[in-house]
């Protein structure tokens, strides 16, 4: 079962089952709380037979807003219907801020969230359990970890040797002037130790993002190119095809699908430590730096670009990660195992 957002990891999920023998539905919701019922209903009566219904959540993918009570009528709903309610929390850190409305808001997710600890039959959470700070023993040990997967694919590297190279950035946060600044001045600084560097930016809010990334870069001389929402396949080579990727968008996680995207290309990457930060991501072909470090990003990329055993070492672990954790084969043999 699913809501906009988060469609895509869910017709992957399911076509990785489907691999293994077992049958799925995929199930979108739309149209307001009324009609998602009614939906739900439908379905639970042609779904006779199946023995689980599974529903992502996300705080967005539930409420514009981030205050997803509608999804609690949901999950009793399926619990109404006869099939075990698995669910996985794709969020399961509530949005912070300090603002009245946003303290409202953290409360809220809250609430929903242990809520469905309770109704669901099996909780899946995308981060590691010990880093969830609202989560006490017993609600940890109800918790599955199972990281998501590359919403792109993945693909070998093959790059020939040559004198320019590449640093990669998968998606900006739209009309974030800020995010975009430190992404042209991170690669600015590490151009001063190296030859020849370039930029490829890509995904959404990247060419919302180019204005900054030029007035940033200029004079430079390192070569920027943008380019927006492209095809799954495109990106992955990208991806594959650049020396180091970059990210910036708050701590590396193993439920940032952009973060995965560069493990499953063997990419290295370089990101930031956050709270989020656990197991496998410290075992994947991570570079960390402290949170807003540009210094230390910049010195990490010209580290992996100089030293090719080091940028050998790191495509290695990602590799390894993405056999162990990250792979669809791997999330799909997890979530069995669970419902067993």
């Amino acid at each position: 079962m699913i809501a906009d957002g988060i469609r895509d990891y869910s017709e992957r999920l399911a076509a990785e089952l489907r691999r293994g023998g077992h049958r799925v539905r995929v199930l979108g919701l739309s149209g307001g709380l009324a009609q998602s019922l009614r939906a739900i209903r439908r379905s639970c009566r042609r779904s006779r037979g199946l023995d689980w219904t599974m529903l992502q959540y996300s705080h967005l993918a539930w409420s514009k807003r981030g205050v997803p009570l509608a999804v609690l009528a949901i999950a009793a709903t399926v619990r109404l219907g006869g099939t075990k309610l698995a669910v996985t929390l794709h969020d399961p850190l509530p949005f912070a801020g300090i603002r009245v409305r946003d303290r409202i808001r953290t409360i809220t997710q809250l609430v929903v969230m242990r809520l469905l600890v309770l109704l669901a039959h099996r909780m899946f959470v995308t981060v590691d359990p010990s880093v969830i700070s609202w989560a006490d023993d017993r609600t940890r040990a109800a918790l599955s970890f199972v990281p998501v997967g590359s919403n792109v694919g993945g693909t070998t590297r093959a790059r020939p040797p040559r004198e320019v190279r590449t640093v990669v950035v998968f998606g900006v946060t739209e009309n974030n002037v800020a995010e975009a600044t430190r992404i042209a001045g991170v690669v600015r600084t590490a151009r001063g130790s190296l030859p020849d560097l370039a930029l490829r930016v890509m995904g959404r809010g990247a060419q919302q993002s180019m204005p900054v990334l030029h007035r940033q870069l200029d004079g430079s001389d390192v070569q920027l190119s943008v380019h927006g929402v492209i095809p799954a396949r495109e990106v992955a080579l990208h991806i594959a095809d650049a020396d180091v990727f970059l990210f910036l968008r708050g701590g590396a996680s193993s439920r940032r699908g952009t973060v995965v995207a560069a493990i499953a290309c063997g990419t290295p990457i370089v990101a930031e430590r956050g709270p989020e930060t656990a197991t496998p991501i410290t075992e994947a072909g991570v570079e960390l730096v402290s949170l807003g470090d540009d210094a230390a990003a910049a010195a990490a990329v010209v580290r992996i670009v100089k030293d090719r055993t080091w940028s050998a070492e790191l495509s290695s672990r990602n590799h390894a990660a993405h056999d162990r954790w990250f792979s669809w084969e791997s999330i799909g043999k997890r979530i069995i195992e669970c419902m067993q």
